[in-house]
C-alpha cells in the first residue's frame, strides 16, 4: 500500500515549499501572503515553517556547523541525526494534517537547515573532512532504504522531496551576505568563526542544485491534470517593488490574492533572542519598504561601505563570497517569475 504521506492529493490541493536562505526578505514575503487568512491552506504559525530549526539550533549551539563532520563528537553526531529525523516528522505531520483536512500546504524552509551535513562538510572543508561517514538521509515509515540522486543534497529522499511544488526565493548576494554577517556579529559569541558560519548558511550553488534537481530528475508534485509543476523562482526585489508579481504568484499556486497585505500592525515578539534579531527589520516596519530594493548594485561602492563597517579583512571576504555567488544568482534570476 502506498504511504499516505507520499500520495498525491486530489483536485487542486498543493504542497508548496518555499525554499530560500537567510536575509532574502522571506519573512516579509510570508507576511504579505497573510497565510493565517488563507483558509484553503495549512501553514505552521511560526514563520510558516522552519521545521528543521530544532536540529539547526542544536548544531549551532554545539559549534557543529563550523567544523568538519569528522571532528564532531559521536554523541553529538547521533543527537544531531536524531533531531533531524524528528524535524522531518514535524514536517510530515503538517503534510498529513493538510491531507486530512483536504487543504493545501504552505511550508517555508531555509535550504541550509535541510542539507545533508556530510555534503556540507565536504563542500566547506574538503572530501576528507567527513571521514567515512555516509550521507545522511531521512528514514521514511515502512521503507527499508531511501535514495537521493546527485543534485538532491538535502536529507530528504527523492520520493519525499518530489511531493512538493517548490518556490525559490532569491536575493542579490551583495545585500544578503553583509546583512547576514551583521546579524551573526550580533547574536554569536565573540570567538565564533562568523565567516565559516556565513558560508555554511548561504550558498547559491546549493540552491541552484536543488532547483536543477526539480527541473530535471525531480518531477515535482503534479497538478489536477497530471502535469508536473514547474518550480517558481521569485526575486526579493520584485516582492518589494512589484506587487503585481505577488498577485500573479498567488494566482499560479492557488493562494487568495484578495487576502494579501502590504501594511500591518506590530508583530509579536520572538522568545529566542536570535530569532528576534532576524526579525528586527520586519518588526521595525509597518509595511513594505521600497528602500530595501537592491536595484543596480555598485559592488565597488558596497565594498567601501563594508570596509568602513566591518574592516578590511571581512570586507575582502564578503566581496569574494558575493562574486562567487553571482553566476548562480544570475542563473536563478533569469528564470524568475515576471509580469509583462
Amino acid at each position: 500500500m502506498e504511504n499516505p504521506t507520499l500520495s498525491q492529493e486530489r483536485g487542486s490541493h498543493q504542497r508548496i515549499c518555499l525554499i530560500t536562505y537567510p536575509r532574502t526578505a522571506s519573512n516579509l514575503f510570508v507576511r504579505i501572503l497573510a497565510l493565517e487568512h488563507q483558509t484553503d491552506f495549512i501553514a505552521r504559525s511560526s514563520g510558516a515553517g522552519y521545521c528543521f530549526l530544532a536540529s539547526q539550533r542544536y548544531m549551532l549551539n554545539n559549534g557543529l556547523t563550523s567544523k568538519p563532520v569528522r571532528a564532531w563528537p559521536e554523541d553529538e553526531k547521533r543527537q544531531a541525526r536524531q533531531l533531524m529525523q524528528e524535524d522531518f516528522e514535524r514536517l510530515s505531520s503538517y503534510v498529513e494534517l493538510a491531507r486530512d483536512q483536504q487543504k493545501s500546504l504552505f511550508n517555508k524552509e531555509h535550504l541550509h537547515m535541510m542539507l545533508d551535513p556530510v555534503f556540507k562538510s565536504r563542500q566547506l572543508y574538503g572530501d576528507a573532512s567527513a571521514g567515512d561517514e555516509r550521507p545522511w538521509t531521512i528514514r521514511l515509515p515502512d521503507a527499508p532504504t531511501e535514495t537521493r540522486s546527485c543534485l538532491n543534497h538535502t536529507v530528504l529522499p527523492d520520493k519525499y522531496l518530489r511531493i512538493f511544488w517548490p518556490t525559490f526565493l532569491i536575493r542579490h548576494p551583495a545585500l544578503v551576505y553583509p546583512s547576514m554577517y551583521r546579524v551573526l556579529s550580533d547574536v554569536t559569541p565573540q570567538n565564533a568563526n562568523i565567516e565559516d558560519m556565513l558560508k555554511a548558511a548561504i550558498n547559491l550553488g546549493w540552491v541552484r542544485s536543488v532547483y536543477d534537481w526539480y527541473t530535471t530528475s525531480g518531477k515535482s508534485a503534479k497538478g489536477a491534470s497530471g502535469d508536473a509543476r514547474a518550480p517558481v523562482v521569485l526575486d526579493a526585489d520584485d516582492i518589494i517593488a512589484q506587487p503585481e508579481v505577488v498577485y500573479r504568484y498567488c494566482e499560479i499556486v492557488g493562494l487568495n490574492p484578495t487576502k494579501l497585505r502590504f501594511t500591518w500592525a506590530d508583530l509579536e515578539h520572538e522568545d529566542h533572542p536570535a530569532g528576534e534579531r532576524f526579525l528586527s527589520t520586519l518588526r521595525d516596519s509597518s509595511g513594505v519598504d521600497s528602500s530595501k530594493v537592491a536595484g543596480t548594485v555598485d559592488l565597488e561602492g558596497e565594498s567601501r561601505r563594508w570596509r568602513d563597517e566591518f574592516g578590511e579583512s571581512a570586507a575582502e571576504r564578503l566581496m569574494e563570497m558575493v562574486q562567487e555567488a553571482m553566476p548562480d544568482y544570475e542563473y536563478l534570476r533569469s528564470r524568475r517569475l515576471r509580469v509583462c
